[in-house]
């Protein structure tokens, strides 16, 4: 497993700001037919299912494709991930699908809440990280969130379905940055004049990978059934 740290940019005058602090998870990225962990595989079908069973409940949005599942444990001794974004760059993920795997949680004594912060009401969803439990949540700026201070393991999966006009647009402007990267590095006095975005990104370089195919060739794995799942909010 890897540190599951944001991306750290780069900015002319201020060097790179470290991510450390906002996120404390240590990660591992498992597809769907590793027969190392077929458990996984299981869990990613069954959730395939449900996206086909509330599909009725959206229109506006075409899911066709998920992540790979990302594996995360917390460690413990106060490890958390800061109020964030999942996608807050249109990068294509629109659902976010997390299973915990936490027996006898208890977050009294454990800690580890996860906390969802809805930007079209006042209301607070306090969820514990409790085995065998399923969360479905908007991964764009709708639903901010964090992952409270955990004192001992804490381990849940994570998949990200994918909105596929989103994530087609997203590959697009990959595309052109990265030609115009290759661009700048033929010409380097042109690359003085571009300004680097000063901002931490909070999106780890995993998941940018997932979305532009650049590593993860089978990221973006069709669903189990092969059929199209169409969605919209309710």
């Amino acid at each position: 497993m890897t540190d599951g740290r944001t991306v750290e940019v780069r900015a002319p005058d201020h060097g790179t700001r470290s991510t450390a602090r906002f996120r404390s998870d240590i990660i591992s990225w498992v597809g769907d037919s590793e027969p190392e962990y077929p458990g996984i595989g299981t869990m990613m079908r069954l959730i395939d299912g449900i996206m086909q069973r509330i599909q009725p409940k959206f229109m506006e949005y075409e899911i066709r494709d998920r992540t790979k599942a990302m594996v995360a444990c917390y460690p413990g001794g106060g490890s958390q991930y800061v109020k964030h974004v999942d996608n807050p760059l249109k990068d294509g993920r629109l659902l976010t699908c997390i299973y915990y795997l936490n027996k006898d949680w208890d977050c009294e004594k454990h800690g580890g809440m996860l906390k969802i912060y809805p930007t079209n009401n006042k209301n607070v969803a306090c969820i514990e990280p409790v085995m065998d439990r399923i969360i479905i949540f908007w991964s764009d700026r709708r639903n901010p969130h964090e992952v409270l201070p955990s004192h001992q393991p804490r381990y849940a999966v994570t998949t990200w379905y994918f909105d596929a006009a989103e994530r087609k647009e997203a590959q697009r402007r990959k595309v052109e940055e990265l030609t115009r990267s290759q661009q700048l590095s033929r010409n380097p006095a042109s690359s003085q004049s571009v300004v680097a975005d000063d901002s931490i990104l909070t999106i780890s370089q995993s998941e940018i990978d997932a979305v532009s195919g650049s590593s993860q060739s089978n990221a973006g794995s069709k669903l189990s059934n092969q059929s199209e799942v169409r969605s919209n909010a309710s």
